[in-house]
């Protein structure tokens, strides 16, 4: 490894790499940068210039991985100190790669117009050849064309392309690096749109799948753990309300791409992963959120302990308008139609303005007619399954509330059910009668409501088609003075034709028992003009899927050429009718069978009144409702008592069949997985036995086939003859050779070519000698006898060739001279047109000299541009180094300003420190000074205490003995004078 070198230094020899046209060698001292142990102790600041140079260099070779290394080098050094950084290098790497792309394209339609001056002269007339070349270069125009763009364009799509996925790759999943992040996963989306790439839109939105499956799944993990945000993993919480924004933001941008694109299943995967999002987001207990839907649904608001999400209008306005866009595109009429009226209430009711998303009446119209057109008979009420479920949940957004209450209340549910999944699917009939408390009829257009009536309100089977056909006309048509905008019904004719025709079957089964086919083709006959479906076999196919899916109750009698409607008293169809708010006109024969049971009922109960009223007219009505509350509470608790004890059965019962199920089908499962190891293990076995036999046979006849291909060589060569010169072993081995029933065997046919050989060897080598001592003397006699005759034909040739070359020199002169005189005649007969010919050579080459000298002048004034061009981009070339190397000596400046002012300051803060210190030592030396003097002094006053106290105390013992002198004299005194 090379030694680590200053930012500084690396940069400045790269740049003296790069003016030599050394770019990989730049680029490589610029990456061993990354790869030393001192890498991460350099500052942010100083990196920043060489990463950008770095990147620059990789954009310009295409060096996609290292690219990414570097990229991923940066951001860990920088994400905990300098995130701005890392924002600014991966910006600046988009741009010089979006850069290229731009480039590119400039280049082709450069090379279109260079294409286009090329051809000399627009008026000059057509010759067969240029109408050949024109014939030709029209198949091949748009190949050319396509290898162009393929050479110039294609090689800067793919690495911005990667350029894309390199910065998302690099800045995913980090609260950090979120802003950046969503800025380029909405640039790759419109580098997807503007160049139509369809699989690389795919790819980046399941990139991006990945992504957030990947947050949630490591915010679990953490969650778990009590990491959430350790360790600098920067962890993303979508719990945060302005987190949720900024994805939801992206994913609602992919999925207006995604419609733009006609990527339907892509389109329908993003209304999924905003769903997704939401239910994501409001499953994390990481922050307290609730919701608010007023109604109808105009705004989703999801609040925390430090800020508010609002899922603005226009936004769920363009999620169910998409939405209904993937239904109508998929034939699911009842589903497109649910979402189109989400779509009319936040657009009509939440405060937007409708006349500039769509003119209201139009608008209403379509929630009609998107009603209308659901089939009568396709219902999700019977369903309840999954996809029905799942459908109905991407109609209504989840409610973070619910799962916020429900996080609380349960910390170990491993699924989240959102408050959605108990809405029930929609059905045509709640449609059409919630449109109609909205008072969207009154808003539709006059043609919308004659249709509504036609089908919904009035009973006419036999004039339906005749009110409805013109109806339709005019919706295709759509208003007048529009042009060629097409209407905005015409997407639901289709699907209209098909209401039509199975309600006109419903109505025809409550008036008749059996109708021709051809009448009902009579009836359908005023719509045939507007569309193909009405044919018989359309018919026909379309009334035996109804009566397959259970719509109508019919069969079709061929020979009858009839339909008879079967009307049976327990048919599930009419509660499914009922079920879909159709009421019939006239009772039916399962209506007969309910209604006699109910009269029977009714009946019934009537006769047990009266019973029972004649035994208890004794007893007043006030103790019998006494008696009725006091047994109450008892009965109630039975009735408590008894559910429980059913629901407890009913659930031991369920368990005991689910685990003798599972424990039947595990023991099944085992069986089934022993035998067929042993079935395995068996085939296995013959297997290999199997194939050891054939290798075994194979190498045998490998063997014989070598044998026979050699002796047969042999036979062909030669080496018979040889074998039956060596006597009756020879002639042994060459009927041995040419056996067909003895085996033959390879070693023994060698060993037998090696004694042939030998022998043929021996033989040849002594007639050789022979020869060879025959030709010597031979030679040699010859040589002896041919000395005269070469002499003599020596001498014969020298006199032959003498007489040749007189012969030939006297014929070379006279056709010399004869030319000659020939050549005189002929200079004589073309002097006469030379001063022609001088005129005519004058002429050419003076205009000949015109013609360059234009050329020249033409070339000259092109190379002088061309050179003017050249010089100019130089210049601004070295500006833009100039002020490229002013702005890194700038940085550079400043860095070391910033540096010494660092320096100052900190040797400033030490001298601060020192005099401090030095101040502070002074204090403490003044102080034990102070303390010092204190305790002389202390020590002098207690000597010269202690000596007054010794003073005193000598004066008193001399007083003391003086008095006892005094006494003792007076004493003495007194006994002398006694």
């Amino acid at each position: 490894m090379a030694p680590f070198s200053k930012p500084e230094t690396v940069l400045k020899q790269a740049e003296s790499l790069i003016s030599v046209g050394q770019t990989h060698a730049a680029l490589q001292s610029l990456s061993e940068m990354f790869s030393s142990k001192r890498f991460r102790s350099t500052p942010v600041t100083s990196l920043e210039p060489i990463l950008i140079r770095f990147m620059e260099l990789c954009v310009e070779l295409r060096k996609g991985r290292t690219a990414k290394e570097g990229l991923m080098q940066f951001k860990n050094l920088a994400q905990n100190t300098n995130v701005g950084s890392i924002e600014v290098v991966v910006e600046k790497f988009i741009e010089m790669a979006e850069g290229k792309v731009r480039e590119g394209k400039e280049k082709v339609v450069a090379a279109a117009a260079a294409a286009m001056e090329d051809v000399d002269d627009l008026e000059a007339p057509s010759t067969p050849e240029s109408i050949l070349l024109s014939s030709v270069s029209v198949s091949t125009s748009s190949t050319g064309s396509d290898r162009t763009s393929r050479a110039l364009i294609t090689p800067s799509l793919k690495f911005l392309w990667e350029s894309y996925r390199t910065s998302l790759e690099t800045l995913k999943n980090n609260s950090r690096l979120e802003m950046i992040y969503q800025s380029v996963a909405q640039k790759a989306f419109t580098f997807c749109l503007v160049n139509g790439r369809k699989t690389e839109f795919r790819r980046l939105c399941e990139t991006l799948r990945v992504h957030l499956a990947n947050v949630g799944k490591y915010y679990a993990q953490n969650s778990m753990k009590g990491e959430r945000e350790q360790g600098g993993h920067h962890q993303i919480n979508l719990g945060d309300p302005e987190t949720l924004q900024r994805h939801l933001d992206t994913r609602f941008a992919q999925l207006n791409v995604s419609v733009e694109l006609e990527l339907w299943q892509e389109a329908f995967r993003s209304i999924e992963d905003i769903h997704n999002l939401l239910t994501m987001a409001s499953s994390m207990p990481s922050t307290a959120t609730t919701a608010t839907t007023t109604a109808p649904t105009t705004t989703t608001t999801t609040t925390s302990s430090s800020s508010t999400l609002t899922i603005k209008s226009t936004m769920m306005a363009n999620y169910y308008e998409k939405l209904s866009q993937v239904f109508l595109m998929s034939g699911n009429a009842l589903y497109h139609a649910a979402a189109w009226a989400k779509y009319y209430d936040l657009v009509t009711y939440a405060g937007a303005n409708a006349s500039a998303v769509e003119n209201r009446e139009v608008l209403a119209g379509k929630v009609i007619v998107s009603a209308l057109a659901v089939p009568v008979g396709k219902t999700t009420t019977t369903g309840g399954g999954g996809v029905h479920s799942r459908l109905s949940a991407l109609l209504n957004l989840p409610s973070p509330a619910a799962n916020a209450h429900a996080h609380s209340h349960s910390t170990t549910t491993t699924t989240t059910t959102t408050s959605t999944n108990a809405v029930p699917p929609p059905t045509r009939s709640d449609l059409l009668s919630s449109a109609l408390e909205r008072d969207v009829l009154r808003l539709a257009p006059e043609t919308v409501k004659k249709l509504y009536e036609a089908l919904q309100v009035d009973f006419d089977p036999l004039e339906l088609c005749v009110r409805v056909g013109p109806l339709l006309r005019e919706l295709e048509l759509g208003k007048e003075g529009e042009g060629e905008k097409p209407s905005p019904y015409a997407p639901y004719l289709p699907l209209l034709h098909q209401s039509l025709l199975s309600r006109l079957l419903t109505h025809l089964s409550e008036v008749y028992s059996s109708i021709k086919i051809d009448f009902l083709l009579d009836l359908v006959a005023p719509l045939t003009s507007s569309s193909t479906l009405f044919t018989p076999a359309s018919i026909e196919s379309y009334i035996m899927a109804c009566a397959r899916k259970g719509d109508v109750d019919l069969r079709i009698d061929h020979a009858e050429r009839g339909i008879v409607f079967v009307d049976e008293p327990f048919s599930f169809r009419l509660r499914l009718l009922r079920l879909q708010g159709y009421r019939p006109v006239q009772a039916s024969a399962t209506d007969l069978v309910r209604t006699r049971l109910s009269k029977v009922a009714e009946c019934l109960e009537g006769a047990l009144g009266v019973l029972e009223g004649k035994v208890s007219d004794s007893v007043s009505p006030q103790s019998q409702i006494q008696t009725l509350l006091a047994s109450l509470p008892a009965y109630r608790k039975k009735l408590l008592l008894h559910q429980s004890i059913t629901a407890r059965r009913r659930q031991l019962q369920q368990e005991l069949n689910a685990r003798a199920q599972a424990q039947s089908l595990t023991m099944q499962a085992e069986a089934m997985r022993r035998a067929k190891e042993q079935a395995r293990l068996l085939s296995l076995v013959e297997a290999r036995e199997r194939e050891a036999a054939r290798r075994k046979a194979e190498l045998e006849q490998i063997r014989r086939t070598e044998a026979e291909k050699y002796a047969k060589g042999l036979l062909e060569g030669g080496m018979s003859t040889l074998l039956k010169g060596m006597g009756k072993e020879g002639r042994e081995a060459v009927e041995k050779l040419t056996s067909t029933t003895d085996p033959l065997d390879t070693s023994s046919i060698i060993k037998m070519q090696v004694l042939a050989l030998e022998k043929d060897k021996s033989l040849r080598t002594s007639r050789l000698k022979t020869i060879s001592k025959r030709m010597d003397h031979l030679e040699r006699a010859y040589r002896v006898e041919e000395i005269p005759l070469l002499e003599r034909d020596r001498e014969e040739q020298m006199r032959g060739d003498r007489e040749g070359w007189e012969v030939r020199g006297k014929e070379v002169k006279e056709e010399g001279k004869k030319m000659w005189e020939e050549g005189i005649k002929e200079r004589e007969r073309l002097g006469r047109m030379r001063g022609d010919w001088e005129d005519r050579k004058s002429t050419l080459l003076k205009r000949k000299g015109e013609e360059f000298a234009l050329r020249r002048e033409k070339a000259q004034k092109k190379i002088e541009s061309e050179k003017a061009k050249r010089l100019a981009e130089y210049i601004s070339k070295q500006n833009e180094l100039a002020l490229e190397r002013e702005e890194r000596e700038r940085v550079e400046r400043e860095e070391r300003e910033r540096v010494e002012r660092e320096k100052e300051e900190k040797e400033r803060e030490e001298r601060e420190k020192k005099e401090k210190e030095e101040k502070e030592r002074d204090e403490r030396r003044k102080e034990r000074e102070r303390e010092r003097e204190k305790d002389i002094q202390q020590s002098r006053m207690r000597l010269e205490r202690e000596e007054e106290a010794e003073r005193r105390r000598s004066e008193r013992a001399k007083e003391k003995k003086s008095s006892t002198l005094g006494a003792s004299s007076e004493q003495a005194t007194r006994t002398g004078t006694g």
